[in-house]
């Protein structure tokens, strides 16, 4: 499948991720959920999933994504990139 990301949104997403291991553990032994952050353009959005890539082709191939069940999110953040958009406390990188 290919996109337009013309009018996707670029996102923090902050989830949980699941926990296993493949060795033996003493009974009381705790695995714990971590949280994670990614970063990409919001390709889908669904009511199970959201589907993020991390680069995106003139084509509209995509590459470096994730798929992360609805189920794991905490939260999505837009990231502002361009200054006409960016909310009045974020202050826009010069460019070199």
């Amino acid at each position: 499948m290919r996109y337009d990301v013309s009018d996707k949104k670029k996102v923090l997403v902050e989830w949980k991720d699941a926990a296993c291991t493949a060795t033996w553990q003493a009974e009381g032994t705790a695995l714990t959920v971590e949280s994670c952050w990614s970063m990409g353009w919001l390709l889908q959005d669904t009511e199970d999933s959201i589907l993020l890539a991390g680069t995106v082709s003139s084509n509209g191939d995509f590459n470096q994504s994730i798929v992360i069940p609805r189920g794991m999110v905490v939260d999505i953040r837009e990231i502002y990139s361009a200054p006409d958009t960016m909310p009045d406390n974020v202050i826009p990188l010069e460019p070199k």
